[in-house]
């Protein structure tokens, strides 16, 4: 397949460490329970270049057709803590995503700690699982 040619795994980041405004169902599944829902995981603390694309299987219960789920990721480097000016927003559909974190100087330029993915609006979601959570690095091709 073409894309395993172009992306290599780095890591799997499997349990969360924090979560907010979640229940935890198991198996990667939540259930919103406030305004701010998120899931907080550790990182290899590797430099970001060297692992640019995160890559995960989302699945939205309750979802109403065509409609998008409205997802963000934060990070932040060794010492720091998360912020609006480390975060990537975007919509995504359930499936597996595949997120460039790599196109944001913050991200290439630091050794990455920890991820904190987010659901934008509580209420998308009656239950939301985050699985296969992995992060990938780009293989320059000739």
């Amino acid at each position: 397949r073409l894309l395993d040619r172009q992306l290599v795994k780095q890591s799997d980041l499997a349990e969360p460490v924090a979560t907010h405004d979640v229940s935890v169902l198991g198996d990667g599944w939540y259930r919103p329970t406030g305004n701010d829902p998120y899931v907080v995981f550790d990182t290899p603390q590797r430099q970001g270049g060297e692992q640019g694309i995160l890559g995960f299987d989302l699945r939205c219960d309750g979802l109403k057709p065509r409609t998008l789920i409205g997802m963000e990721v934060y990070w932040h480097a060794v010492g720091e803590a998360f912020s609006e000016e480390r975060v990537i927003r975007f919509a995504a559909r359930s499936g597996f995503q595949l997120v460039p974190m790599d196109g944001r100087i913050s991200w290439t330029g630091a050794r990455i700690a920890q991820l904190r993915i987010d659901l934008q609006q509580a209420g998308t979601c009656e239950r939301f699982r985050l699985g296969d959570i992995q992060l990938f690095q780009r293989i320059q091709s000739d």
